[in-house]
């Protein structure tokens, strides 16, 4: 179930760039977010084709668009020192863990070590999302919003729901029994 709906992805970013976010989405949450903001800043590390920057532009909000596919590092380069500014939300959409691989075949010739979408394992991916989510932390303007937004694999049947079984599609993964959320303030 989804808590938001649209009959189309929108004009924004590439449909060709696979797993890419609705536009909706990310105008419903910069309105609900960042609208009573008078200079609001929005960064995206992980921004893929850049639908969200196109969103964030189109309503007047300064956007960052950061990506390993144009030389961003997030797990090396600080997204604070490349934008010379912290966000009001720094949102990230990060790969889906081995359900799309990015680095040598959406983009670029060949895997890039970085890529998550590349990990070794879900330990490997949880370490490196862990030091994603670090980064962007320090990049928020403390008590502003920092989050990420990431798919279930539930087109190809590979779900925590289907974690005790194997699902066509779905790689067998050690899913966590359990998803908690905690606020914290800096």
């Amino acid at each position: 179930m989804s808590i938001m709906s649209f009959p189309d992805r929108g004009p924004w970013g590439s449909a060709k760039w696979r797993g890419n976010c609705s536009g909706h989405v990310y105008r419903q949450l910069f309105e609900q977010i960042l609208a009573r903001q008078e200079r609001p800043v929005f960064i995206d590390p992980m921004m893929g084709s850049g639908t969200s920057i196109e969103v964030a532009k189109e309503m007047g909000i300064t956007a960052y668009g950061l990506d390993l596919h144009n030389g961003f590092n997030i797990l090396r380069d600080s997204i604070l020192e490349a934008t010379g500014e912290p966000g009001s939300l720094v949102l990230s959409h990060p790969p889906y863990h081995g359900m799309i691989r990015y680095s040598g075949e959406v983009w670029g010739n060949e895997a890039h070590p970085d890529d998550l979408s590349r990990c070794v394992d879900d330990e490997d991916f949880h370490r490196k999302m862990h030091l994603a989510m670090l980064n962007q932390r320090e990049a928020t303007i403390p008590g502003d919003t920092m989050a990420a937004s990431s798919g279930t694999g539930a087109a190809t049947g590979c779900t925590p729901r289907t974690r005790q079984r194997s699902s066509p599609g779905c790689r067998r993964r050690n899913w966590p029994a359990f998803s908690s959320s905690r606020s914290t303030t800096r």
